[in-house]
């Protein structure tokens, strides 16, 4: 396929980004694929205290520049545990880090927040030949991993037996439980009868009446146990549909987190937040209206040219570490409803990768690298007209042992919130019991002592 690149104004642009990251790769010791995303001016915060500077965001590193101090901090995002909204970011020894932008910080934090959760360096999208089917040594012929599935429906077998003995054990637990509950009862009357004997004994000489032996006790009311709230399984719509977690870049430059949705022949973009009180942003568009794609200098942006009428802007754009996915799904499918291939073009400064090719969409959905940030629902009739022959056949034999581990897995997730509910209602009523035997404790205690005075002032000496 043809690579197209473009120059004039745009290269100008490209070589300020060439140029930046060539010294961060210097001044950081990076390879040479490293890449300056964005930067940004601000505080960086530490335990030792705090400087101001620029915080340079490439695919693996946050790299810091302090102005007025010498020390540059490079922070690996594979080894941070966790990014809060404030910025504040935690490594695997424990070292803190809280960085506040003078400008930008929420589109500082989704960015950054979104390469920590979808680390570039999984994926390593500019060499292809680690993705390609050809160099993954297990199933070379079909490209479908049986091991790894027979070993999750292995998986799913082992923890459902678990589960249910875990079940098991808890109900066995309930039943002495409540067998005690009996006993306790039964010690109360008992205590209600030595109450009523004393009664008797201090009551009108030589008359031993027993004024509460008839007594009704009341049942105390039956506990009724909460109801089981069984998760809702998501039913996914027909005929195939991807959705890829991004980031959308508005027309003010701003980062914001979304979901891009690409099923049948149309493309929907929906922004993702917390807020449930905001009108979130949405578009959607036909996969024809596409006029190009476009790699951007900035690494890892988007450009999707749109032939649009009207008040919609005549592009998206796009950050995300799995650019080649997108431009490849797209690509194929815009050939097959148009028969013609849709324009594709790598900026200068843009990672140059392999695109047009069914083995990348394939390889991509059984990557582990990819987890949580894309989604694939893929029904039958539409994945069998993908595969022929072998990959067929064996297609229906990874969906039968799909199947068969979906199905266990929803019978452990029903199993671990029954055994949650009996551990929390065992957990409570042992509590309970505890309470209710050292009560008895103290009124045995004190029926002893009046017991003893009544015989004491009654009995024979």
């Amino acid at each position: 396929m043809a690579e197209k690149r473009i120059t004039g104004k745009d290269e100008k642009i490209a070589s300020h980004h060439i140029q930046v990251s060539k010294d961060i790769r210097k001044a950081f010791a990076l390879n040479d694929d490293e890449d300056v995303i964005q930067t940004y001016t601000g505080t960086l915060k530490m335990t030792n205290g705090s400087t101001k500077g620029k915080m340079h965001i490439t695919q693996n590193f946050f790299c810091y520049v302090p102005i007025f101090v010498k020390g540059n901090i490079s922070i690996r995002i594979s080894d941070l545990i966790s990014i809060t909204d404030e910025i504040l970011m935690i490594d695997t020894i424990g070292t803190k880090y809280t960085f506040s932008p003078l400008l930008g910080a929420t589109e500082c934090y989704n960015l950054m927040n979104y390469l920590f959760l979808y680390p570039f360096a999984l994926l390593k999208l500019s060499v292809y030949k680690t993705h390609t089917l050809e160099n993954i040594p297990q199933n070379r012929v079909s490209g479908f991993d049986f091991e790894t599935a027979q070993t999750a429906l292995t998986t799913a077998q082992e923890v459902k037996l678990l589960k249910l003995d875990t079940k098991r054990e808890l109900e066995a637990q309930q039943s002495t439980l409540q067998y005690i509950n009996k006993m306790l009862d039964k010690n109360e009357e008992t205590l209600d009868d030595i109450d009523d004997n004393i009664e008797a004994i201090n009551s009108i000489t030589y008359e031993i009446k027993l004024q509460y032996t008839n007594k009704i006790k009341k049942n105390p009311p039956p506990v009724l146990e909460p109801q089981v709230l069984t998760e809702q399984l998501k039913q996914l719509p027909t005929p195939q549909k991807i959705e890829i977690k991004v980031l959308w870049k508005l027309e003010n430059d701003t980062l914001i987190p979304a979901v891009l949705s690409i099923f049948d022949a149309e493309i929907k973009i929906n922004e993702e937040s917390a807020n449930t009180k905001k009108k979130l942003l949405t578009r959607q568009f036909d996969i024809k209206s596409i006029t190009g794609l476009f790699m951007r200098a900035r690494p890892l942006h988007l450009n999707i040219s749109l032939d649009s009428v009207g008040k919609e802007k005549s592009r998206l754009r796009l950050f995300a570490t799995c650019l080649q996915f997108i431009v490849n799904e797209i690509f194929i499918r815009y050939f097959v409803l148009k028969g013609t291939n849709v324009s594709v073009t790598f900026e200068p400064n843009s990672r140059v990768f392999d695109f047009g090719d069914e083995r990348i969409t394939k390889t991509f959905l059984g990557s582990p690298a990819i987890k949580g940030q894309i989604q694939a629902t893929v029904d039958d009739e539409t994945a069998l007209k993908l595969f022929s022959g072998k990959d067929r056949e064996d297609y229906l034999k990874m969906r039968e042992m799909n199947k068969k581990t979906v199905t266990l897995l929803q019978d452990v997730t029903q199993l671990n919130s029954e055994t949650s509910r009996l551990a929390m209602d065992s957990t409570q009523k042992v509590n309970d019991l505890s309470d209710r035997m050292e009560r008895q404790l103290n009124i045995i205690e004190d029926k002893k002592t009046k017991v003893e005075d009544t015989l004491r002032k009654y009995g024979k000496n």
